[in-house]
């Protein structure tokens, strides 16, 4: 690779536009012999004579205008990224991936990009919508810049986890079902129940498994799901009570289904910003991260941002 500079390449389209070394140094404002001194650096690197020079003029060789010429669009190039640049990190442009799941995907974050966009409409988000173990697969390989998720497990050690809030369960039932009259029900309650809930590998069956597990009871799921609004057709047709978080709870028909309060809210998953270790964001991505960081890390909120009806269940 041959070594030069940019301090020389500026010296000598300096050179050839005012076919002089005086003028050169008069315009780059530095000494006649600093110019002379990188015009004769360049040649000796690049192995060839730049200009011819006379007492009268200093004229580019055939090899001189070669590189004056693609010096020149380098530099229009390299211009016009660096602009590029200044736009994004004033984010009047920019481009990035948030990995989320589907809970949220489907409630909270587009309100919250569409109110971001309206402050910085050049700046374009794109989403991933997957279970937590592709979503932070995405994070940490780099096709996402951040995510919205729930605690990174122990195991991804790549990746950094900054709580917002806690986003507990709520027993979702037909409102024709036996126990859907209750104000409150205890997770002892549901065990011989016909229970919906999401396929292992998703955040809210880790969620599901651990609240039994810590109360000390197991089920035998009647019917597991991927997706949500699965579970929650199976509910409303009254195969059974399913699981929701809060979060998702603005999405449900409360014609048809009835929430109920688990004693103790002992089913939830803190939520939060996961990053990848060692790895910059675009200024971008950094600045709607921060948003989502003011938007539901307030002073005092320890649970999901949902309405204020919903919350007071």
């Amino acid at each position: 690779m041959i070594n030069y500079t940019l301090a020389q390449v500026m010296t000598f389209l300096a050179v050839a536009e005012t076919k002089s070394f005086r003028l050169a140094a008069e315009r780059l404002r530095v000494s006649p012999p600093a110019v002379s001194q990188r015009i004769r650096e360049l040649e000796d690197r690049l192995g060839v004579r730049l200009f011819h020079r006379t007492t009268r003029s200093v004229v580019p060789t055939a090899e001189g205008e070669r590189l004056g010429a693609a010096a020149l669009q380098a530099l229009d190039q390299l211009h016009d990224v660096a602009l590029a640049l200044r736009d994004e990190a004033a984010l009047r442009h920019g481009r990035f991936v948030v990995a989320t799941l589907p809970s949220m995907a489907a409630t909270i974050l587009p309100l919250a990009m569409a109110d971001f966009r309206a402050g910085h409409p050049g700046v374009s988000i794109g989403m991933i919508d997957a279970h937590e173990g592709r979503a932070l697969d995405a994070v940490a390989h780099g096709e996402a810049a951040f995510g919205l998720l729930a605690r990174a497990p122990p195991a991804h050690q790549d990746l950094l986890f900054t709580p917002l809030f806690r986003d507990d369960s709520v027993a979702v039932m037909a409102v024709g079902h036996p126990l859907a009259g209750r104000r409150k029900l205890d997770l002892r309650e549901l065990v011989d129940q016909a229970l919906l809930v999401p396929a292992v590998g998703t955040s809210v069956r880790a969620m599901v498994d651990g609240a039994f597990a810590r109360c000390g009871l197991s089920f035998v799921p009647a019917y597991e799901a991927m997706n949500l609004t699965t579970l929650l057709a199976l509910a409303e047709t009254g195969f059974g009570v399913t699981f929701v978080p809060r979060i998702f709870a603005i999405r449900l028909d409360l014609s048809r289904l009835k929430m109920v309060p688990l004693v103790g809210r002992p089913m939830h998953r803190d939520i939060g910003i996961v990053t990848p270790r060692g790895r910059s964001l675009s200024p971008s991505a950094a600045a709607f991260r921060d948003f989502l960081g003011r938007r539901f890390a307030r002073p005092g909120r320890h649970r999901a941002p949902v309405p204020a009806d919903i919350q007071a269940m």
